[in-house]
């Protein structure tokens, strides 16, 4: 799965983008409409846990705030691995490997990516495609 671009999606179908198809570090990470473009793409190793742009070839990192969701050159820290945890239903809980009680979820006016506390609510549930 590492070798394939994946999208992460979310319940309404629109995808994680890094916005303005930006390279540079601190980029945010948004929830934007699926167009296909190597901005919405990712490669995802789950043993390793961590979430590469296609585009960029910077990682989904958590901003020192513990809430934020940007890009950023990869360095191995904890705010940019994650762990893993597939569903029955097809859908993929993101915890953070720095603190899995927090998860990457949609902010409540569904566009940006953030943490927040685990509550099995939907903007919580990834598809990964």
């Amino acid at each position: 799965m590492a070798n394939e671009a994946r999208t992460l999606v979310t319940p309404e179908g629109n995808v994680i983008d890094i916005q303005g198809a930006s390279q540079e570090n601190g980029a945010n990470a948004i929830i934007y409409p699926r167009h296909g473009g190597e901005n919405q793409l990712f490669f995802i190793d789950k043993q390793i846990g961590w979430i590469i742009s296609v585009f960029s070839r910077k990682a989904l990192t958590v901003k020192e705030n513990m809430y934020d969701i940007v890009q950023s050159d990869y360095r191995s820290l904890s705010r940019q691995q994650w762990i893993f945890e597939d569903n029955p239903d097809g859908t993929t809980v993101i915890r953070c490997y720095e603190n899995p009680e927090l998860v990457l979820s949609v902010t409540e006016n569904i566009d940006k990516v953030c943490l927040s506390p685990f509550t099995r609510e939907a903007h919580q549930l990834w598809r990964i495609e």
